[in-house]
């Protein structure tokens, strides 16, 4: 008879908690994203294909399949020795990781990624530093003559000054770790029947290495 009793009131115990844990998952999950059945194969691969461009550098067909196709502007070959090195660097950098699963959004669908990416504002704000140490150097070893720094009108050479950005740019990029993980969400909707990824400016932002969006 005691064991009986025991049973029991064992049973209501564990039922209690069970009900007592599940009231915590519904309260926490409240206001989550709801989760999705099944995820049409065509949005899962524009994701993933999506991706892939972005860490190839592929930016015009990156815009080609985000919603409305825009024009990212970070697909023109940089025209300087600073901007071929800080785009090399862009690109060597991406890298991309999908986390969580799919869920239903306002307008669609959407999943969670993780990309890796130079940070190139923060880049820029030590660039200028470098250049002047670089130039402080270059001068001293120079002596009495900087003419080979400085025009007659005291401006400094244009293709000296390119190779101290470069130069700079570089010791930045070998010495110091300006790369960053952020997690962002792509968003699809249906466009004339094609899943498209909208342009979210946050997930713009993160491609550009921060200097579009």
């Amino acid at each position: 008879m005691k064991s009986a009793t025991f049973l029991s009131r064992f049973c209501g115990i564990l039922a209690a908690v069970f009900l007592f844990a599940v009231a915590v998952v519904i309260f926490l999950s409240k206001d989550a994203p709801a989760g999705l059945l099944s995820v049409p194969p065509e949005a899962n691969a524009l994701s993933g294909t999506l991706m892939d461009a972005v860490c190839q550098g592929d930016y015009r067909t990156a815009g080609s399949l985000m919603y409305g196709t825009p024009d990212l502007g970070v697909d023109k070959a940089p025209d300087s020795a600073l901007g071929i090195a800080i785009w090399d660097a862009l690109i060597d950098s991406l890298s991309y990781s999908f986390i969580g699963e799919w869920y239903a959004t306002d307008s669609g669908i959407g999943r969670d990624v993780i990309i890796t990416a130079l940070d190139i504002p923060s880049v820029m704000a030590v660039l200028v530093p470098q250049v002047q140490e670089n130039l402080a150097q270059e001068l001293a070893a120079s002596g009495p003559d900087d003419s080979g720094v400085y025009d007659e009108n005291g401006q400094i050479h244009g293709e000296f000054l390119s190779q101290l950005q470069h130069r700079a740019a570089q010791e930045i990029l070998t010495q110091g770790n300006y790369v960053i993980e952020t997690t962002v969400s792509l968003n699809l909707v249906q466009e004339d029947g094609q899943w498209r990824v909208l342009p979210d400016p946050a997930f713009i932002r993160v491609i550009t290495g921060g200097v579009v969006g």
